[in-house]
């Protein structure tokens, strides 16, 4: 199912805003959870250590395009990784990993990035999202 994701992101006076969709199925979700965990191991921090790191650098950096224009990989699979790696309350109060749930459901995320930390907004409708 499809993920839409919006940054909105404000980092020592610098601006970003953006979002991007996603369709997603159990393998290409295992396949961004396994490559970002791969690259956080590299550097030697927790894979949500290395995601935020990385989503925090967004405004300095804009979204970088390699040699071909295309976007770089590393940049927009930590983001998925961000939303992905959330738990979601549900209806019961259990909290489901957004990453189980993205299989099956249309997600609209919302991260807010600001100098004191994030934040995620995580809906299954587009009207409960915060604009």
């Amino acid at each position: 199912m499809p993920i839409n994701i919006r940054i909105d992101a404000e980092v020592e006076g610098k601006k970003l805003k953006f979002g991007f969709g996603w369709k997603c199925n159990h393998d290409e979700i295992a396949k961004v959870m396994d490559h970002v965990r791969g690259l956080a191991d590299k550097e030697g921090v927790t894979p949500q250590v290395f995601a935020e790191f990385v989503v925090r650098q967004l405004p300095a950096t804009g979204v970088l395009k390699d040699a071909t224009g295309a976007i770089i990989q590393r940049q927009m699979m930590a983001i998925i990784f961000v939303v992905l790696d959330a738990a979601e309350k549900r209806v019961d109060d259990f909290p489901a990993p957004i990453a189980d749930l993205a299989e099956h459901d249309h997600i609209y995320a919302t991260l807010l990035v600001r100098d004191d930390g994030m934040s995620l907004n995580i809906s299954d409708s587009e009207f409960d999202k915060v604009h």
